[in-house]
């Protein structure tokens, strides 16, 4: 049973609507309470400047978003996130976040330009959000593995446990430059992934899984392949044969399918999922 901070949880994910909530909250916040001794300043552009520090706190997080973005993008391992990895994220964008609110307030006001404003600034902004940050993260991550393991369970309760009979029909794969093809028996294909510019196939040959490459886009080959229902896009980029679906696993971070003839297990994306299950169940 691994610790709870090594369970598995979504890819820290900041969108634009949270981020303009969020920086809507810390303007409030900061008019409301008036921490680290702005209470004590006067002035009549007093409440135009308190309200800076949500539009720093906005601009941050959108910083940190990028970052984030361009972590995920350069690593591509989503499925080792984890619980703790979220929390450390979090208290990293809380650190963040007091540094911009720090570097704004001692650009206006040269008394705040010291090591000790800089700590107060630290100290609060991450007193104030490590808790309830760790709170929701670990409510979040048991209200999503519950969620995902119930539809992994309906999974594969209608799941066909027979293997399906071999197919006459046959799948046909056109490259963009339209003269490269690949054509695959509909039992033996299993998915197929984008990859760059190239659509990585697999399908079993002999009972065992193969791999071939073609430069085509997911889109074009879900055209492609349309008129054969068990062919259903599961993830932005996979498209899977419903009928060599032997299992469904699901954790916090989502829905995952074990096709037969192979150790791999294919993501299921949120948006997808109701589909998927559509297409079993009529299959």
């Amino acid at each position: 049973m691994p610790s709870i901070l090594s369970r598995p949880y979504p890819v820290i994910s900041l969108s634009w609507k949270a981020n303009l909530l969020i920086g809507l909250f810390i303007s409030i916040f900061m008019l409301i309470f008036q921490p680290f001794g702005l209470s004590e300043i006067e002035g009549p552009d007093k409440t135009l400047f308190i309200s800076g520090y949500g539009l720093v706190t906005l601009i941050v997080l959108f910083i940190d978003m990028l970052f984030f973005w361009l972590y995920s993008f350069m690593t591509g391992k989503p499925d080792k996130w984890t619980v703790g990895k979220e929390i450390l994220s979090m208290a990293f964008i809380l650190f963040t976040i007091g540094l911009g609110n720090y570097f704004y307030s001692s650009f206006i006001f040269p008394q705040f330009r010291n090591i000790q404003s800089l700590l107060i600034f630290q100290f609060f902004t991450l007193a104030v959000g490590i808790i309830p940050v760790t709170i929701t993260t670990l409510r979040q991550q048991v209200r999503l593995a519950k969620e995902n393991l119930k539809t992994s369970t309906f999974l594969n309760t209608i799941l066909k446990q027979e293997v399906p009979e071999k197919s006459q029909e046959t799948l046909t794969f056109i490259a963009d430059n339209e003269k490269d093809s690949f054509h695959v028996s509909l039992t033996d294909f299993l998915y197929a992934e984008a990859s760059g510019n190239y659509l990585k196939i697999r399908f079993l040959e002999n009972s065992k899984p193969k791999n071939t490459l073609l430069r085509c886009t997911l889109k074009r080959a879900e055209s492609q392949v349309e008129k054969f229902p068990s062919i259903v896009k599961c993830h932005r980029a996979f498209l899977i044969n419903t009928d060599l679906i032997e299992k469904a696993d699901g954790n916090a971070q989502g829905i995952r399918v074990k096709l037969r003839n192979t150790d791999e297990e294919i993501p299921v994306s949120r948006s997808f999922t109701k589909i998927l299950m559509d297409k079993i169940g009529k299959n």
